[in-house]
């Protein structure tokens, strides 16, 4: 009976350093923990026809014809993250993790042709609500192309 435990003992040991099939010791598992997941941030966009009103600067509006809105969110390296297309009155949320964002609000019309845009870069580092104040009136928006903020 004493051999027996010494025996079960003995494999209780093994089994406790015994390497897997990465070479790995079961003692060593920790030490690569999961990376943290990054904290998303919300993000949200509406458009805000009043705020011509204010901005005599700007030549843009909406128009009636303007029907829905989509809007794409890219990242420092002009690649689209998000994409989401609303009603003219809806707002698009998104959840993103913190960083500099090229936000592109694009008017559609009734058959989807494009009306007119609007850029804006977004330095999002908390929950954000942002309204944009108009389009520009073009059927041919400009490529994003995004210098690093850096």
């Amino acid at each position: 009976m004493r051999k027996s435990f010494t025996l079960l003992l003995a494999a209780m040991l093994l089994a406790l350093v015994a390497c897997d099939n990465n070479g790995q010791s079961l003692s060593s598992l920790d030490e690569n923990p999961a990376p943290a997941q990054p904290e998303l941030l919300t993000l949200s966009v509406q458009a805000d026809p009043a705020a011509l009103v204010r901005s005599d600067d700007l030549q843009a509006q909406f128009l009636a014809q303007v029907v829905q809105l989509r809007v794409t969110v890219y990242n420092s390296a002009a690649q689209e993250v998000a994409s989401k297309t609303v009603a003219r009155d809806g707002t698009a949320v998104f959840l993103l993790p913190a960083g500099n964002y090229w936000v592109r609000m694009i008017g559609l019309d009734g058959n989807q042709n494009v009306l007119g845009y609007f850029d804006r870069l977004i330095e999002l580092l908390q929950n954000l609500f942002n309204r944009f104040p108009g389009l520009i009136w073009t059927p041919n928006p400009p490529v994003v192309t995004i210098a690093d903020p850096a």
